[in-house]
C-alpha cells in the first residue's frame, strides 16, 4: 500500500514538473531592447528604427531595422548595452575589421560623433 501511495506522489510531481512554465528568455532580433542585449538605432537619440541582438554579430549586412526598414549596415546613429557584464567593442567593418569604439556595460551611446556616425558593420562582446 506505501509503494502504491509513493507511486501516485511521485507520479503527481512529475506532472506538475511538466506542465510547470519554463523561464522567459531575451528574444535577441525582435525589435524590443531588453536586457543583456544591443539595441542599434537608426537615429540618433535612440530612435528611428532599433536592431536587439544578443550575442555577437559578425556582419551586419542581411539585418533589417525594425519599425523602419533598410539594412543596418552602415546605418547605426546611436545604441546601447544593456549587457550588464560585458563592454561592447563595435567594428567599422565586418568581422571586426577597421576601428572601433567601446561602450561599456549598461553604456549608452545617444549620438555618434561623425567619424562613427553610419560606419558601424559588426559588433563583439
Amino acid at each position: 500500500m506505501q509503494r502504491k501511495i509513493a507511486a501516485a506522489l511521485l507520479a503527481g510531481v512529475a506532472l506538475a514538473v511538466s506542465v510547470a512554465p519554463a523561464a522567459q528568455a531575451a528574444q535577441s532580433y525582435n525589435g524590443v531592447c531588453d536586457d543583456h542585449e544591443v539595441c542599434n538605432y537608426r537615429l540618433a537619440n535612440y530612435s528611428g528604427g532599433i536592431a536587439d541582438f544578443y550575442t555577437n554579430i559578425p556582419d551586419y549586412d542581411g539585418y533589417a531595422w525594425f519599425n523602419y526598414g533598410g539594412n543596418i549596415n552602415d546605418s547605426t546613429s546611436s545604441l546601447k548595452n544593456n549587457a550588464d557584464l560585458n563592454i561592447l567593442e563595435s567594428y567599422q567593418h565586418k568581422n571586426a575589421g577597421g576601428g572601433y569604439f567601446t561602450t561599456g556595460t549598461n553604456g549608452k551611446r545617444a549620438s555618434f560623433t561623425s567619424t562613427w556616425d553610419n560606419t558601424v558593420s559588426s559588433h563583439y562582446f
